[in-house]
């Protein structure tokens, strides 16, 4: 079993989304309010969830084989601490919903969890084809979650904007709709914004082959879109955030993004190419050997 690391276009794009993912993650448990604690926790699956794709990026079979059932399950357990953050985010408004919901996804987590022991079965008795609906037993829960939070940031706008209506005492239709449009108070321009963010992902993860949706899905996309929904999540929620955030931290991660999205672009354009020279050097070498003659026992 070979236990080597290679870095390719796809393992350093892995590692740019690590660092990053690590990096919000200490940055938000810093944070003393329960939005933070519950961002942070998102993002500790998001750290969990990238390490497993840099290891099968960066590793060779068999290896990678008993990683792979579990490659997609840190996006079950990212909801239970994103779900109840769309609840929690700007105010918690639907107490007994919150407490249902959390208690889905993390029952979810726990089955699509178990679901590893199964798939692990499957390849141990050749049922190869149980493969394909267990996996996407697992990715649903995720797209499931991002879905589910963007609906409820939607219902936060709404709730947001009648509270403030009611506060203005204005009845007229295009009040209601301007005020909803562009929202005066900071917790509705909180709720429409994130409601965009938790989109990103949703559409992201629907494009996944599992779905069918998109057949084939280039590397860059994943790459560059988890890094840009990375920090869509952690501005968005410093900007709008119960507590105040130093300017310092978001010169730090708006750099750090910049210098990791280029790291990214370039490994993408020059790995590829002398990957492709060292497989043709290493053919070249195999088939000199295959043609060579043994001398006294070594290779002439």
């Amino acid at each position: 079993m070979s236990l080597e690391f290679f870095f390719n276009s796809s393992s350093v794009a892995g590692l740019t989304r690590l660092v990053l993912s690590a990096v919000i993650m200490v940055i938000l448990f810093r944070g003393k309010s329960q939005t933070a604690r519950l961002l942070g926790i998102t993002f500790a699956g998001a750290t969990a969830f990238n390490i497993l794709l840099l290891v099968t990026d960066a590793m060779l079979p068999p290896f990678t084989d008993y990683l792979d059932p579990a490659e997609t399950v840190p996006l079950l357990w990212i909801m239970i601490g994103l779900v109840p953050f769309a609840y929690h985010f700007p105010a918690l408004v639907f107490k007994r919903e919150e407490a249902a919901a959390r208690f889905f996804f993390t029952l979810y987590a726990v089955v699509g969890t178990l679901v590893i022991g199964v798939q692990l079965y499957a390849a141990a008795i050749g049922r190869l084809d149980w493969f394909d609906p267990l996996r996407l037993f697992q990715i649903s829960g995720g797209l499931l979650g991002f879905l589910w939070s963007a609906i409820v940031m939607a219902r936060q706008w709404i709730y947001q904007t009648i509270i403030t209506m009611r506060v203005k005492k204005e009845r007229g239709f295009n009040d209601w709709v301007r005020e909803f449009i562009f929202p005066s108070q900071k917790n509705a321009r909180a709720a429409r914004a994130f409601l965009g963010v938790f989109l990103m992902p949703t559409l992201l993860l629907a494009t996944d082959s599992a779905f069918g949706i998109v057949q084939s899905r280039p590397d860059y996309v994943l790459n560059i879109g988890l890094l840009l929904i990375f920090f869509a999540f952690v501005m968005t929620y410093l900007n709008y955030a119960p507590e105040t955030s130093t300017f310092m931290n978001k010169l730090l991660l708006s750099t750090l993004v910049v210098v990791l999205g280029v790291m990214s672009a370039v490994s993408n354009i020059i790995l590829p190419f002398y990957g492709r020279v060292f497989d043709n050097e290493r053919i070249l070498d195999v088939e000199h050997v295959a043609e060579s003659q043994l001398v006294d026992g070594k290779l002439d």
